[in-house]
């Protein structure tokens, strides 16, 4: 990879990354809601979270389920082979009031789908699949496999040159050990101590 001029680039792999005063969250809501059309059925993301994530209900109603607790069923018999970056629980404002509601990563609609017995089931997985791969296909850096995208900018006040490291991670700690990592050093262990909240900016 070519580095800007003036500037030393490295990268770091997905296992070793960098953290910096500047951390932004990845947004991973890269599919715009209109391409979110199975079959005339438009499926609107949770805002709540980050990421592209649909409600039990909404999948099923996808999937032609006449009864809106088949899609939980089928999570109840197999929760065990979902992780937590496939499904969780969150509190979403209903016309009744706030309510846990089970939602559903892409991937964890896909394997829903997998179990499903509709007609429409097998078609179901193939877009799920589509648009999983627009969105590494838009934003590879951004995949959704991680929480976080890292960049990190070091500025050497006397040669006047910056490095550049660039990462992903899913914890601060990863981030931590991956900045140690890329400058040299191997860390034997972190102590948990509060984030300097007061050095992050936020951005979106």
């Amino acid at each position: 990879m070519s580095a800007r001029k003036g500037e030393t680039r490295q990268c770091a792999n997905t296992n070793r990354v960098s953290m910096s005063v500047t951390l932004r969250e990845t947004n991973m809501n890269i599919v715009a809601k209109t391409d979110l059309n199975f079959h005339g059925v438009i499926l609107s993301p949770v805002t709540e979270v980050l990421g592209t994530w649909l409600t039990a209900s909404q999948i099923g109603y996808a999937l032609q389920y006449a009864d809106d607790k088949a899609v939980q069923r089928i999570y109840s018999r197999h929760a065990d082979e979902f992780t937590d970056k496939m499904t969780g629980v969150v509190n979403l404002t209903t016309p009744s009031g706030t309510q846990a509601t089970r939602v559903f990563s892409l991937r964890g609609a896909h394997l829903i789908a997998m179990f499903a017995r509709t007609p429409v089931a097998k078609e179901f997985r193939r877009w799920v699949l589509d648009i999983l791969d627009r969105e590494v296909a838009r934003m590879p850096e951004n995949s959704p496999l991680h929480r976080y995208f890292v960049k990190v900018i070091i500025r050497d006040n006397v040669f006047g040159a910056d490095v550049e490291l660039l990462g992903k991670a899913d914890t601060f700690k990863a981030i931590a050990r991956g900045l140690a990592t890329d400058l040299g050093f191997e860390p034997t262990g972190f102590i948990s101590r509060r984030p300097a909240t007061e050095k992050m900016m936020r951005k979106h």
